[in-house]
Order: C-alpha cells, then sequence, then structure tokens
C-alpha cells in the first residue's frame, strides 16, 4: 500500500505530477524529486505565514520523515486505514476527493519536488479536485485572515513589549549614573544613595551604620561612647553599671559628672532634696544634713517642757534638752510656763503676758492683792475663809482675814474686840489708827480706813447680825462713823440701823437696831437726849440698846457698845448683850 496524507487548508494546493511546485513552508524553499533522502526544514520563529499553512508544513515534514523507503512500507498522518467498504464520503453518497499519494521509491518526499502519483488519474479526478481546491481556498482564505489578526495584536503586542523593555533599559541605565545623596558616588557603586554618610571609601563613624559600604557597621573604631545606666529615670546614671557602644542604648546616659548612689529609687540623686527619712537623697553620705522638711526644736533649759523661742535649732529629730514648742516665756524658771498656775510672785507665771493677774492667785500675795474681800470671792471660784492680801486705795498692801461663807460671804474684817484684850476705849475706837494683830486679840485692821462698804455685819462665830445698806458704798468705815455726831439721840436722831438679818437676839436687848455713839437715854428718862444727863453713861461707836437698870431704851449704853461687848452690868446683874463673852466679836464690812 501507499501512505495516505490529509492535509487540511494548504495554502498552496499540491497537486501530482513531476513538475516541482513553490514550497510554501518556511526554511528551503522548494521540494525537488532529485533530493534524495532528506528531511525538510523550518524555522518558525521568524515565519509569517499564516497558522494552517506552518501546520501543513508540520504534517507534510512528519510525514516525509516516517516514511521507511520501501514500497511496502506505509504511514498516516491524521486518517484512519483505508477500508473495503468504502471512505466515508461513499457512505454518504458523495464523490470522494482522492487525495491518495501512492510512493514508491524514498526519494518521493525529496523535499523540493512531490510526485502526486499516476497522471491517469489526473482526467478523473480533475472536477473533484477544482471543487476541493475551491473550498480548501475559502476555508484558507477565512483562516488567513484570522492569522492576520492575530498576528497583528501579536506584532502590535510586542512592540509594546519591545518599548517597555526599552524603557526600563533607559532609565536602569540611568539609575546607575545618577547620584542622589550627592556624595560623589553613582547609585550603581553607592551601598545606599540616599544617605551621603555611606559610600565606597567613606571614613567609618560611630554611628550604628555602614559608613564605607564594606558589610561592617562601626568596625576599627578607637574612641567608642561609654553609656551608663539609668535604671530610675531620674537624669543621673550608675557609674558601675556602663557599656560602650556608637548608639544610645535605652535607659543608659552619656556621663554627667555626677553619679547616682541609688539608681533604684528617682528620689535619689546629687540634685534631690534631701528629706528627714534616713535615705541619704542628695547622695552627699548624710541622710539629714540640708534636709528640706527638718523642724524647728526648742531648748528647754528648765525642763519644763516648754521650749525658749529664742533658742532654736532645725533637725529632723529634737535633740536632747529640746522640745517642739517655743512657748516658755522664762526658760530659767519651771514654775513660769503656759500651763502652771499663776503665783503671786511678781513673775508671768502662766505666760499669759502679765504676772499676777490670774483670779486663781487674787489675794494670794501683796503683788497680787484684790480690792477687798468681795473682789477675791467675785474673781475667785475657788475662794475659801482665810487670809487674802488687798489693797483698797493702791497705796500699799496688807494681809486682812475674809469670810466668804457667813451670810453670802465676801466680808472684810475691819476690827477685832477679845475678851482678854482691853485696847479698845472711847479714844481708838474712833481713830483711825490700826493696831493689834490679826492673829490674836484686839486688833484694828488699815482695811477700817480704806476698804468701802455697803454692808455690816458682827459676830462672835455663833450668831450675827447683818445690817445691809448702812453706806452707800463709797465711803470706808472711818468716814462713815466720823460723819455722825458724837452723843446723839440715837432712837430720835436717826442714827441707828436695822438689822437686815442674822441669828443676834435675847438678853437685855430692847431691839436688834445698831446705833452709832448715843447717849444715855436711862430707858426714856432722858428725854431731853442731854449728853450730861446725870448718871448718864454714854457710849461711842456702834453699840446696841438694851435695858439695863431702868429700861428700854439704851440704859447705861456704855455697856452694850461693841468695845464693851462682854463687860458685866454696872450694878453687877450680870452681861447686857447675848454675845459670847467668852469669844471675840468680830467687826465686818462688805
Amino acid at each position: 500500500m501507499g501512505v495516505q496524507t490529509s492535509i487540511a487548508n494548504p495554502t498552496t494546493a499540491i497537486r501530482p505530477g513531476p513538475n516541482p511546485v513553490q514550497n510554501p513552508c518556511p526554511g528551503d524553499r522548494t521540494m525537488h524529486p532529485t533530493t534524495k533522502n532528506k528531511t525538510a526544514r523550518f524555522s518558525l520563529g521568524s515565519s509569517t505565514l499564516p497558522t494552517s499553512v506552518l501546520i501543513a508544513c508540520m504534517l507534510l515534514a512528519s510525514a516525509c520523515s516516517n516514511q521507511t523507503g520501501k514500497g511496502s512500507a506505509a504511514s498516516r498522518i491524521g486518517t484512519e486505514p483505508a477500508s473495503d467498504t468504502g471512505t466515508p464520503e461513499e457512505e454518504a453518497g458523495v464523490d470522494a476527493v482522492d487525495t491518495t499519494v501512492t510512493h514508491t521509491q524514498a526519494d518521493s518526499c525529496d523535499p523540493d519536488v512531490l510526485d502526486a502519483g499516476d497522471d491517469n488519474n489526473e482526467g478523473e479526478t480533475e472536477g473533484e479536485t477544482e471543487e476541493t481546491e475551491e473550498t480548501e481556498e475559502t476555508e484558507e482564505t477565512e483562516e488567513t485572515e484570522e492569522s492576520e489578526e492575530s498576528e497583528e495584536s501579536e506584532e502590535e503586542e510586542t512592540e509594546e513589549t519591545e518599548e517597555t523593555e526599552e524603557t526600563e533599559e533607559t532609565e536602569e541605565a540611568l539609575d546607575s549614573i545618577k547620584d542622589a545623596d550627592s556624595d560623589g558616588v553613582p547609585a550603581s557603586l553607592d551601598c545606599d544613595d540616599l544617605d551621603d554618610r555611606r559610600y565606597p571609601g567613606a571614613a567609618e563613624a560611630c554611628d550604628g551604620i555602614d559608613n564605607d559600604c564594606d558589610g561592617e557597621i562601626d568596625e576599627d573604631l578607637e574612641d567608642i561612647p561609654v553609656w551608663f545606666l539609668d535604671a530610675d529615670a531620674d537624669g543621673y546614671p550608675d557609674a558601675d553599671v556602663w557599656v560602650a557602644t556608637c548608639t544610645h542604648p535605652a535607659g543608659y546616659l552619656r556621663s554627667i559628672g555626677e553619679w547616682d548612689c541609688n539608681d533604684a529609687d528617682d528620689t535619689v540623686h546629687p540634685t534631690a532634696d534631701e528629706l528627714c527619712d534616713d535615705i541619704d537623697h542628695n547622695c552627699d553620705g548624710d541622710t539629714t544634713l540640708g534636709a528640706v522638711d527638718m523642724t524647728p526644736f526648742f531648748a528647754d533649759a528648765d525642763s519644763d517642757g516648754f521650749g525658749d523661742p529664742e533658742a532654736a535649732r532645725l533637725e529632723c529629730a529634737a535633740p536632747d534638752g529640746f522640745v517642739l514648742n517655743a512657748d516658755d516665756c522664762d526658760d530659767t524658771d519651771d514654775t513660769s510656763h503656759p500651763s502652771a498656775t499663776e503665783l503671786c510672785d511678781g513673775a508671768d507665771n502662766d505666760c499669759d503676758g502679765t504676772a499676777d493677774n490670774d483670779e486663781a492667785v487674787l489675794g494670794e500675795g501683796a503683788l497680787c492683792a484684790a480690792a477687798d474681800c468681795l473682789d477675791v470671792l467675785e474673781q475667785r471660784e475657788d475662794a475659801r475663809d482665810g487670809t487674802y492680801f488687798i489693797n483698797p486705795d493702791s497705796t500699799e498692801a496688807f494681809e486682812v482675814w475674809c469670810d466668804m461663807t457667813t451670810e453670802g460671804g465676801g466680808w472684810t474684817l475691819i476690827a477685832v474686840n477679845s475678851p482678854d484684850e482691853e485696847a479698845w476705849t472711847e479714844t481708838t475706837v474712833i481713830s483711825d489708827v490700826a493696831f493689834g494683830s490679826l492673829s490674836d486679840g484686839d486688833f484694828k485692821s488699815v482695811a477700817w480706813r480704806t476698804v468701802t462698804f455697803e454692808d455690816l455685819m458682827f459676830t462672835d462665830g455663833t450668831m450675827e447680825a447683818v445690817y445691809g445698806g448702812a453706806a452707800t458704798g463709797s465711803t470706808t468705815y472711818q468716814e462713815f462713823q466720823a460723819a455722825i455726831p458724837l452723843n446723839n439721840c440715837g432712837t430720835l436722831d436717826g442714827y441707828s440701823f436695822e438689822m437686815t438679818s442674822g441669828s443676834f437676839g435675847g438678853g437685855e436687848l430692847c431691839d436688834t437696831n445698831l446705833y452709832m455713839h448715843p447717849v444715855d437715854e436711862d430707858g426714856g428718862v432722858n428725854t431731853t437726849c442731854e449728853a450730861d444727863y446725870i448718871w448718864g453713861q454714854d457710849a461711842t461707836g456702834p453699840t446696841w440698846s438694851a435695858a439695863g437698870n431702868n429700861g428700854c431704851p439704851l440704859d447705861d449704853p456704855e455697856h452694850s457698845s461693841f468695845m464693851t461687848h462682854s463687860a458685866p452690868r454696872p450694878d453687877g446683874g450680870g452681861h447686857m448683850l447675848p454675845w459670847d463673852v467668852d469669844a471675840d466679836l468680830q467687826f465686818y464690812v462688805r
């Protein structure tokens, strides 16, 4: 059998015959029967032929290369073996187009000329061949148009690609000679064309970068900075913890000449304020020197717990002999301080700025004398019966006895008539001269002529007689009695004073009134109140009216006065007044 070859849509029809035909395939341009045992060569890369033509050329070359050279060898390209039942065209009722080429010589596939077969078949198949050629030409035209369009698109893409490549190559060439950082080295040779500190040949600097482009950083340097740790971030580093590096490590500082003595505490460094907390904040080796929160302490020389404001020291803790307060007014006297009781000693004991002015010491001494006993009672809650100093007329202080309980208290003792003494006479009772001792016997106080009063009181310690309102409060007793005439008619002249309170009474009293300097009315016989009345026994000073031997009023008053309170009756019949003849009769003013 021969070799049946089916070629779809060839560009140039391959017709049988001895004549060479133009070879449409790239490479060798002709096929000739004189060329023996040659294989057709095609260069597809440079071809501009339509795709269909290239395929046909490839199939033809494959058919030729597969032929063995013997007449009985067969090869099929793109078809099935011939069948006894006929071709598909015959089965379909269509005359088949015989494109079978029978080769009996190996050199029939000479690339120069193709021998199509027996000339006798030409006439029989001419009509079919023409029809086939027309169909193939139509298909070929369509494929050619499509191929041309595809080729045009590919050409455009190729041109664009080539233009892009040319542009990129141009840019790369330009980039290779640029010097963006103006360091004198083009980008193609520079290791960082954006940093003028980096280029081949640059001096290596201690800056954490590769200056000379040798791939190493900060190499071969002699002076590398030393950094010291500042762990507490207070601005002062620890001299014992350091690192040498060209880059600034986080948390490290260069030496500033001053070192932290505790890098774990940001309140501790050379310029910190020293505090009184047993910590050396300013690194001077002392935990208290120069502390800004020191407390002032004051010397307490007399150890009374109060400091001298003129002797202060700033310290973190109290030194021996020092206290916190500065309230002492006399640091040499432990009885003088704000908590002391004011004494009548001329010193400002309680440190209130004035000596002997405290109510608690009023009357306690000549330096703190009161005006009278009533003054003491009114100003001192603790006033009790006893002796006090008074200075009623601000001339000289003296001591008096004060009764702070009887009939409301506040009484100043001005005189005492003792039963064992005879110092009281008509002369001494009206005199302004003081005499006697406060502690014993007959006694007349300076208060007799210095203390002003309103009320009078007499008492023997058992009973008392009070004559309130006897005076106006502006006169002393001496002035009071001096204003009353001697030997007056007590019951008629108005020089008598009614007892306002007291337990005085009894005996031969005609009444409890007090009379001053009365004449002897002899029981009413002396109705004219004559001072020189026969058997007259007139009185001087405070007197009470008693019956005597002639009855009331005022019979023999000489024996019923203050100065004769314990004297017996003239006729020896006993005592005329109810006072205790064995007790002192005390005379008070208030």
